[in-house]
């Protein structure tokens, strides 16, 4: 069973049979709306993990994804600041791809600031993203 949730910009699919949240980047830069909707998809998820007590992984695939405002990157840090309790319970791990030298560089600084609480690796494939998780 899969559990989805999409718009122009992103593409949410929980795997119930794996425990893992794909989070697929559609296209460079999010509108207005496409955003306020990526950021209640992923409360959607947690708040499913918690009723559900399910813990899962996460594998985002930013591949297709441009740089966020720093109003963007802001509201996303805050919300895992908000849920690091939940994300303690509900996430195994969680995975970022990317093959591109800027956004590496932006993640690492992002993640400089944000210490995750739960193992987090930057990867440049989907099989690399996949060995990590089995691999926690």
């Amino acid at each position: 069973m899969k559990i989805i949730f999409e718009n122009m910009f992103v593409k949410y699919k929980l795997n119930i049979n794996t425990n893992i949240l794909l989070i697929t980047i559609k296209k460079l830069y999010p509108s207005d709306t496409e955003w306020e909707e990526t950021i209640q998809y992923i409360k959607y998820y947690y708040n499913y993990a918690e009723k559900e007590n399910l813990i899962f992984s996460i594998i985002f695939d930013l591949r297709n994804m441009g740089l966020l405002s720093f109003k963007q990157i802001n509201e996303w840090g805050d919300l895992f600041i908000s849920y690091k309790e939940k994300t303690k319970l509900y996430i195994k791990c969680s995975t970022m791809i990317t093959d591109n030298y800027i956004i590496k560089n932006v993640l690492n600084i992002f993640f400089n600031l944000y210490t995750t609480v739960k193992p987090m690796q930057i990867v440049s494939n989907i099989n690399d993203a996949y060995n990590f998780i089995n691999s926690i």
